[in-house]
C-alpha cells in the first residue's frame, strides 16, 4: 500500500509541474456539464438548454430550438413538463433566497436524532419541520404581488 500511495503522490507531482491545463471538453463527451466553460461561471447557464437526449451536444437536430424560452427574466422560474411526454406544462416560480432551508434543516436533523433515541421523539419531533417547511413554501407578500404581475402580463 505504501508503493500505491508513493506512486499516486509521484503521479499528482509530475501532473502539476509538467501536465497541460485540460480545456472545456477535453474527453469530447456529449453531455450538458460539459458545454460550459472551464472554470465554470456561478449560473452555470445563461439560458436553460432544451434536453432530447442521452447526450444532447451530440444529438441536435437542425431547426429544432436549442433553449428554453418564455421564462420571465425578471424572477426565478422552472418549467416544469409532463412525464411521459415531456411537454411543457407549467411555469414554477421558486421561492427567493431566504433563512428558511437552513431552520429546515436543522428541525429535520434534529428530529431524526431525537426520534433515534424515542418513539415520542419520532412524532413530536415531526412539529418543528413541518413549521420550517410551511414558513419556507409559504408565498410572501411581495412573490405573491409579482406572481399577480406575471399572470396579468401579455
Amino acid at each position: 500500500m505504501g508503493w500505491a500511495v508513493l506512486l499516486f503522490v509521484a503521479n499528482v507531482a509530475a501532473s502539476l509541474l509538467r501536465g497541460r491545463p485540460a480545456g472545456d471538453n477535453p474527453w469530447g463527451a456529449g453531455t450538458l456539464e460539459w458545454s460550459v466553460p472551464s472554470p465554470p461561471p456561478p449560473y452555470n447557464f445563461v439560458r436553460i438548454p432544451i434536453v432530447s437526449s442521452r447526450e444532447p451536444l451530440w444529438s441536435r437536430e437542425e431547426g429544432t430550438p436549442t433553449h428554453v424560452s418564455g421564462l420571465s427574466a425578471e424572477s426565478r422560474e422552472g418549467l416544469v413538463t409532463t412525464v411521459i411526454d415531456a411537454i411543457p406544462d407549467v411555469r414554477y416560480g421558486y421561492p427567493r433566497p431566504s433563512i428558511w432551508p437552513f431552520i429546515a434543516a436543522l428541525a429535520t436533523s434534529s428530529w431524526m436524532i431525537w426520534s433515534i433515541y424515542s418513539t415520542q421523539g419520532f412524532v413530536w419531533g415531526l412539529i418543528p419541520p413541518a413549521i420550517a417547511f410551511i414558513g419556507w413554501f409559504w408565498p410572501g407578500r411581495k412573490e405573491t404581488e409579482e406572481a399577480l404581475a406575471l399572470e396579468k402580463a401579455p
